[in-house]
């Protein structure tokens, strides 16, 4: 049972049950949310929330919301755009309430799914090490398998595949906006053969890595022309 109280927002997952009790009736606002990373991973799997978040500014929030429901009411070519714009606000606003109130009793990480989070946690903080399938079945004491079994069911990829996924999205992260070698890229992304790392890299993205960050390049440069 968890216990909502007026400024609070309530997370249902849609395969988890909760329950919740409220001390006074009020007005409940509700929006649904499907968002994808890294191509088709769900974001709240990666990032669980807590089942209630305190709201940093209730007040803002509730208008930000009210704003989101009338735009979606009309009619326009720019109505789906400045709509996901809203809606990455107020999941951002939700966000950093969860930060600021640590207190509050989290999901269980450990049940379902979500006993995996730790897995990609792993993963994103050791994407220049050796990792290997039987290292991640440790973390969560299972047979290797069974892990991956599980894991691709959940992910949609098997652990190793999700492993590559990430850390070419840190290459191209580090193409964008760092100025060290292609080279020193692919070790810091675990690919110690660049020659296996440019073709990875060319096989997600259709683009050599030295092309894609030639093409960054040249998009800041027109952009320092057009702001000049």
């Amino acid at each position: 049972m968890f216990h909502a109280k007026a400024g609070d927002i309530m997370i249902h997952r849609p395969d988890v049950n909760i329950r919740v009790k409220n001390d006074s009736e009020g007005v409940h606002l509700f929006m649904n949310i499907d968002l994808k990373v890294l191509g088709d991973v769900d974001f709240f799997q990666l990032y669980p929330l807590k089942n209630i978040v305190t709201l940093r500014d209730p007040e803002r929030y509730e208008s930000s919301f009210y704003e989101l429901f009338s735009l979606w009411q009309q009619d326009h070519s720019f109505r789906e755009v400045q709509s996901i714009c809203l809606v990455f606000s107020l999941l951002g606003e939700i966000i950093g309430s969860a930060r600021s109130n640590p207190d509050i009793v989290p999901l269980d990480l450990l049940k379902g799914k979500d006993r995996f989070r730790k897995v990609i946690t792993y993963m994103q903080e050791r994407l220049h090490e050796k990792i290997t399938r039987n290292t991640l079945a440790e973390l969560v004491f299972m047979d290797p398998v069974y892990f991956s079994r599980d894991f691709q069911r959940i992910y949609g990829n098997t652990p190793i595949a999700m492993l590559k996924k990430l850390r070419l999205r840190r290459a191209k992260t580090l193409l964008e906006n760092s100025n060290v070698t292609i080279k020193v890229i692919a070790e810091q992304c675990g690919y110690y053969d660049q020659a296996h790392f440019t073709r990875a890299f060319h096989e997600a993205y259709g683009q050599l890595p030295s092309e894609y960050k030639d093409s960054i390049h040249d998009t800041k440069l027109l952009s320092g022309v057009i702001k000049d």
